[in-house]
């Protein structure tokens, strides 16, 4: 949505399906950069919150304190020398479209398709004392231990693909929670989603690409029109991953990801149980079939263990 100009400067804000509280702050950035005062940033952002997804509204002072992060904050000094190695990928990525039943014949675990949210879970997190955060809806995240989600895997199709190391911990703002960064130091995975409108074909290319860079573990759909890619992420420094996921970004992938406590689609969990309803903003529509976050390819020697 493009906003009229304010004061002056005109900031362009389209919040993400997943993700608004971290879009929040990237959204003040923004506005700052487009000359808006403070007060006019907080009308902004709040002016789109009739495009969030069903059933999400902006918390109290969460918008106000996400500007207030980034106009008392020191100018952030730009990435570097990422632009020619980055169109040098696209000009590669855009020629490897791969077809999704092609996809799945290349998956070294055969027959993909049938890897439940279970069996999901148990395979990338092989670890009976492993602390994983899950959610059925993102404002009801919360950390357990593997035992705890056993037989509800299925039933959240939302997962944070990073091990936690506490039940809870405490944001930016010093506010106790039970899904936020501190709670996950290190990556297990980086995953990428893209939403940029590519044919599914367009983005498993992609993503058997970027598998050139970190390991491809597991490719699902999200129920929606994207892909989730799976990358094994443990033991490379944090750096690293974050100039990853600058190229991933550069070919269409979702921000997001960049968030270590970022909720992901589960895969093989569903979306919409059979006989059910989706809600967006707009519409409730029934589903006979029910839409399952189907994976399409995993590779077992891709996973983590406990000795990455």
């Amino acid at each position: 949505m493009k906003l009229p100009t304010i004061e002056t400067g005109e900031a362009n804000l389209t919040p993400p399906e997943l993700g608004v509280h971290t879009w929040c702050l990237e959204a003040a950035w923004k506005c700052r950069g487009a000359g808006l005062t403070p007060g006019a940033a907080v009308a902004a952002i709040r002016n789109s919150e009739g495009q969030l997804r069903a059933g999400r509204k902006f918390a109290f002072q969460e918008v106000e304190r996400a500007v207030t992060r980034a106009y008392d904050a020191k100018p952030v000094v730009a990435r570097k020398s990422k632009a020619k190695t980055v169109a040098k990928f696209q000009d590669r990525v855009a020629t490897n479209a791969v077809e999704m039943e092609d996809l799945r014949t290349m998956s070294p675990w055969p027959r993909p398709e049938l890897i439940t949210a279970e069996m999901a879970v148990d395979l990338l997190f092989p670890d009976d004392g492993a602390l994983l955060c899950m959610a059925k809806e993102t404002r009801k995240a919360y950390t357990a231990t593997r035992d705890h989600w056993l037989k509800k895997e299925h039933l959240h199709s939302l997962l944070v693909p990073n091990l936690a190391t506490s039940m809870t911990g405490k944001t930016q703002d010093g506010h106790l929670s039970k899904r936020c960064n501190q709670q996950f130091p290190d990556r297990t995975y980086a995953v990428v989603e893209f939403d940029d409108g590519a044919s599914l074909a367009e983005q498993a290319g992609r993503a058997l690409y970027l598998g050139k860079i970190l390991p491809l573990t597991l490719v699902c759909h999200s129920g929606n029109k994207s892909l989730h890619c799976w990358f094994l992420a443990a033991g490379e420094d944090e750096d690293n991953v974050l100039s990853f996921y600058d190229v991933a970004i550069s070919l269409g992938a979702d921000r997001v990801g960049r968030t270590r406590c970022q909720l992901m689609r589960t895969p093989g969990a569903w979306r919409v149980f059979p006989g059910g309803f989706e809600e967006t903003e707009s519409t409730l529509t029934f589903s006979a079939e029910g839409i399952r976050q189907k994976v399409h390819y995993f590779n077992w020697a891709n996973a983590w263990t406990s000795t990455h």
